[in-house]
């Protein structure tokens, strides 16, 4: 039975540090391309059609579950709704600082999520974890002081994505256990509301700030020079062929 638990307990830590390690390469990649392409909603857009077609293509269209009742929906939306803008406020974050600045602050992830974790779950830790908690606290708050390419907003969100992040990691936790649901088949469900959701705010970023967003898309291929719009309706032609 030792041996066993001790297995399953390096097995978890090899998952871990797979999803650490592709993590941040995936978000050193998303910063190059914030850079020319400042679109945080397309990139979040895109990881979750990543996501959706990964899934759908290694479990099926019948792994996509939605329930019937009211009370399991809402904890589903309310799970791709966190992991939604959780993603998204991390790649804002990631054009406004470093990425390893970003990082930092989402090493807070524990604090948030024994918060969470308090009101949800009823979960209580012991003394000796929130004290583990306290010091990563304020480590975090000495590197934000002494990062050299600090922004505000780019700590702002940093801090909201990671909040969120937290209380989708809770509830994906608490749906699982309710619903009786693998965490493969939540993942694809997430991923695929997800994907609605950012298209939704593509969408709405591109109707509603249009000069900004096609300059954005367009204006690193003209020498990174604002250009002459067209007329509207040719714009938005172009801006929702993006999607497509």
């Amino acid at each position: 039975m030792r041996a066993k638990g001790e297995a399953s307990t390096l097995y978890i830590l090899f998952l871990a540090f797979v999803w650490f390690f592709f993590n941040v390469g995936a978000s050193v990649y998303i910063k190059d391309y914030l850079v020319f392409h400042p679109l945080p909603t397309l990139v979040t857009l895109a990881q979750a059609a990543v996501g959706t077609i990964c899934g759908i293509l290694t479990l099926g269209v019948k792994a996509i579950y939605w329930p019937k009742d009211k009370k399991s929906r809402q904890l589903i939306l309310l799970n791709a709704f966190s992991h939604c803008y959780a993603t998204l406020l991390t790649n804002a974050s990631t054009f406004y600082v470093a990425v390893s600045f970003t990082h930092t602050v989402k090493a807070s992830d524990p604090l948030f999520t024994a918060i969470v974790s308090r009101y949800v779950l009823q979960a209580r830790e012991n003394m000796l974890t929130y004290f583990s908690i306290l010091v990563t606290v304020v480590g975090i708050t000495l590197a934000s002081l002494t990062e050299f390419n600090f922004d505000t907003m780019g700590l702002i969100y940093a801090l909201v994505s990671t909040f969120l992040f937290s209380v989708r990691t809770v509830y994906s936790k608490k749906t699982m256990v309710d619903l009786r649901m693998k965490d493969s088949d939540l993942f694809l469900v997430i991923s695929l509301l997800t994907m609605i959701f950012s298209g939704i705010s593509a969408i709405f970023m591109g109707l509603f700030y249009p000069e900004e967003y096609y300059n954005a898309l367009f204006g690193y291929v003209y020498q990174n020079t604002l250009i002459e719009l067209p007329t509207p309706s040719t714009r938005n032609m172009i801006f929702i062929s993006t999607l497509l």
